[in-house]
């Protein structure tokens, strides 16, 4: 009898921590994007911001293993996102870029954001996809403003 109630009891503190733990990596991820909107660029954070005329972005990755290989983080201009396209023409350059990149799949960064932070959308590629090619090709698109890579962020 017992040990049904530790078994229950460490059950629960389990999920509390999983859920503790996406929380807290939500919000990580949230004040990273903050704060390379409002901080000028540091060494080893990969960047692409697209400016009117765009210039040549020349894009360097950082030390594999503190970004994740098959993920970008899209930000598209506003009236522009995926889920707001109208135009015929930029709905099928976009459909040719995400088959040019390897796209799988792509979902908003946070689903019930509003504003700036509903531009933002969570790239995935498939295994093995070029990550700057894949960056080259969305940051060539009109209705991107920025792609940058999903780093890794620990909690010390």
């Amino acid at each position: 009898m017992g040990s049904q109630k530790n078994q229950k009891k460490s059950g629960l503190s389990k999920k509390a921590v999983i859920i503790f733990s996406l929380i807290l990596l939500i919000l990580i991820v949230i004040a990273v994007l903050l704060m390379s909107q409002k901080t000028p660029q540091k060494e080893g954070v990969t960047t692409a911001v697209r400016e009117e005329p765009s210039p040549t972005v020349v894009i360097t990755l950082p030390p594999k293993g503190t970004y994740l290989e098959d993920q970008l983080i899209v930000k598209y201009k506003e009236g522009r996102s995926p889920a707001e396209l109208q135009d015929t023409a930029e709905v099928e350059q976009l459909k040719k870029a995400d088959l040019d990149a390897g796209m799988l799949q792509r979902t908003k960064l946070l689903p019930k954001a509003t504003g700036q932070m509903s531009l933002y959308y969570v790239v995935v590629l498939k295994k093995g996809s070029d990550l700057k090619k894949a960056m080259e090709i969305y940051q060539a698109l009109p209705q991107v403003s920025e792609v940058q890579i999903n780093a890794i962020v620990k909690a010390q």
